[in-house]
């Protein structure tokens, strides 16, 4: 037998190490946890069109990681693509029902989309998940004032929210990207005055 032959050999009939007998992760899932990795980065260095790409190749790659979902939500909201980001929470919805970061992002997203009982549905969840912190009931604020044009359920949301949160700061709250809309809204802007001055 020939010196490579006899090497071969020997090296097949050797017993498999122990790290061997692990499962590997599938390269489906390495490379989308990479490809996720890459949008959330691109998300970061606001390279939209970037963050949307690697995001659909993370779902495409790992369909059942919400966390290749939510980088999808997130890219296409930054994207400007309310459809898309739609899309996107309603799959990571599906995948983690529960999860609360899903549940702001539907509401967030339905108030663009003008789908009210969506977005209270979204919100109300969120706050039955969180009933001690502030986000919801600004979420159910937003709700109000934007797609009910009803400024006293708005101001009394943002009430209860301060309430939770002593530390809230509502003073740039119209300079935020979801309540820009209605930064020339006078009847809001009065009664969220009012609101300030009365801490």
């Amino acid at each position: 037998m020939k010196p490579l032959a006899v090497l071969l050999a020997a090296a097949i009939s050797l017993p498999l190490p122990a790290l061997a007998s692990r499962a590997l992760p599938s390269w489906s899932a390495y490379h989308g946890d990479r490809e996720t990795a890459l949008s959330w980065r691109a998300i970061a260095e606001q390279r939209t069109a970037d963050a949307v790409e690697h995001a659909e190749r993370a779902t495409a790659l790992a369909p059942s990681s919400s966390g290749a979902w939510h980088a999808l939500a997130r890219a296409q909201i930054a994207a400007g693509s309310w459809e898309g980001a739609a899309d996107a929470v309603a799959a990571l919805r599906r995948l983690a029902p529960d999860d609360v970061q899903a549940l702001e992002l539907m509401g967030r997203v339905a108030v663009e989309l003008g789908r009210r009982d969506d977005a209270v549905d979204a919100f109300t969840a969120l706050d039955g998940l969180q009933h001690d912190l502030a986000g919801p009931r600004v979420g159910l604020a937003l709700v109000a004032a934007r797609l009910d044009g009803d400024v006293p359920a708005a101001i009394a949301h943002l009430r209860v929210a301060r309430e939770r949160d002593p530390g809230l700061d509502l003073s740039g709250l119209l300079l935020r990207p979801h309540w820009k809309p209605l930064a020339d809204d006078p009847v809001l802007i009065e009664a969220l005055t009012e609101l300030l001055q009365s801490e």
